[in-house]
């Protein structure tokens, strides 16, 4: 990347954070004055409020502290705005990056006709009990317009039909099938590296039906030799259900348009197991897939920064995925991503200051989205709540407001950038009250289930027909 480029990057990075601190501030400014309490007296004064008299038990002298804590006007200040810069700068700092991501990646990449060459890309499939989904997808590979590839379906000790539905894809050449026995989807992921012939690795989910130009929008990166790998952009095809819904807009607003920004820092750091690329040399180098964490995708992400190589996001390389359809089916997921993204976190915190950008802007922003604000968000309800029973529920209703507006502007922007159902940001309330509340506290959950070490590898219902779905 250009030098000038790179200055203007690191310049609108700035200027963001110089707009949002600006923002807050004039919001913080306008509702302060409907956040004043008038603190208790010492002596536990104040009408309705009885004193503790001296000898009573211990809890009460701490209920009477917390109490004159709470209504303390110092508290409510910091509170609010610990509350506010938080929805800020995990919401807001890095849209005008994302927006200037849109300018850049159009100038990126050369149509297929310019490339030097057309290298040999083999797109790895992982199957462990598939019947319902891998014909669809391994359909949709085939039709896909990249001309020099080998697909190569690795099933992974499946004990239902997915080797027999296979089977005759392989005997036309279509595939290469490799049955193993079942030892999890990064062991399955190395044995298809082992054997690809091609020095670009596709990897993409059993579940997901590709768009015809996905792979050739990811290897086109590939041009560039200082590229190791390349995220692409996951959508949720089956929309059946509020629930489904309400993960599409989440992938949307919270995956794809801040993994914009983070490609502009190069800290992305998670190349989804969905759909992404690498170099098989570069690979070899990192280590292959381990097992000793249950988000095998952001782990060899992460070593691939260290690097210092390049990981790009590909906005236009489309892969529609199976999103649960049940609480059930979404809890078994989530349990997996965010304990995952635990275990990845603590696994790589070993001289985490010496990898560039990933150590001072991917790092930090990482433990700020996944810890702080899921914990701050849960205790904003129940402050909200206490302070709005204390007579300050205008100033709490206008608090939430700003963060509804934030909220909304990135749903809009969001759909915009992505051409996506503009019908989406209607469940923007629905998505910020009531399933981003719920998301931190099977967050929260996760996180105990690590810590009294009962995390496995699990993965959400497959339903099948995803191509009718999307009209594929």
């Amino acid at each position: 990347m250009r030098r000038e480029v790179k200055l203007a990057i690191y310049g609108v990075l700035i200027l963001s954070y110089i707009i949002t601190a600006a923002l807050f501030l004039w919001i913080y400014l306008m509702i302060e004055p409907m956040l004043t309490l008038s603190p208790v007296p010492e002596g536990g004064g104040e009408p309705g409020v009885a004193p503790v008299p001296e000898g009573a038990p211990q809890i009460s002298q701490r209920l009477l502290l917390l109490y004159r804590l709470i209504r303390s006007p110092t508290m409510a200040a910091i509170f609010f705005s610990l509350f506010l810069i938080a929805v800020f700068l995990n919401e807001f700092s890095y849209i005008f990056l994302a927006i200037l991501h849109v300018f850049i990646s159009r100038k990126r990449i050369r149509p297929i006709s310019e490339w030097k060459s057309i290298p040999m890309v083999s797109i790895i499939v992982p199957a462990h009990n598939e019947e319902k989904v891998i014909e669809e997808t391994i359909r949709t590979l085939l039709d896909t317009s990249y001309p020099n590839k080998e697909i190569i379906v690795v099933n992974d000790g499946s004990t239902d039909r997915t080797e027999e539905i296979v089977k005759p894809y392989a005997l036309r050449g279509e595939v290469i099938l490799i049955n193993r026995p079942n030892a999890g989807k990064a062991v399955a992921l190395n044995t298809g590296v082992h054997v690809a012939n091609g020095e670009i690795i596709v990897a993409i989910d059993a579940d997901g039906a590709v768009e015809r130009d996905a792979i050739t929008r990811l290897v086109a990166h590939f041009q560039d030799p200082n590229v190791v790998a390349v995220a692409g952009n996951v959508k949720v095809g089956n929309r059946v259900n509020l629930l489904t819904k309400l993960q599409a807009l989440e992938y949307i607003r919270e995956i794809n348009l801040r993994r914009r920004a983070l490609d502009l820092l190069n800290t992305i750091y998670v190349v989804p197991g969905a759909i992404g690329a690498f170099r098989k040399s570069a690979y070899m180098q990192i280590g292959w897939y381990d097992r000793d964490t249950v988000a095998e995708d952001m782990d060899v992400t992460i070593k691939f920064l260290k690097t210092r190589g390049l990981i790009p996001y590909e906005g236009t390389a489309i892969v529609h995925t199976e999103a649960p359809e049940t609480l059930k089916s979404w809890f078994r997921q989530r349990n997996r991503w965010y304990g995952g993204t635990l275990q990845t976190m603590v696994k790589h915190r070993a001289h985490w200051w010496r990898h560039g950008a990933l150590s001072f802007v991917g790092f930090p922003y990482l433990y700020l989205s996944s810890i702080f604000v899921p914990v701050l968000e849960i205790t904003a309800i129940g402050v909200g709540l206490i302070y709005s029973l204390l007579g300050l529920w205008r100033g709490v209703l206008l608090y939430f407001a700003a963060a509804m507006a934030v909220e909304f502007f990135c749903s809009i922007l969001g759909i915009l950038i992505d051409r996506e159902d503009p019908k989406l940001i209607l469940l923007t309330p629905i998505y910020v009250l009531i399933y981003r509340y719920f998301v931190d506290f099977v967050r929260m959950k996760c996180y105990w289930n690590y810590y009294r070490g009962r995390l496995g590898w699990t993965r959400a219902e497959r339903y099948g027909g995803l191509g009718k779905k999307i009209g594929v």
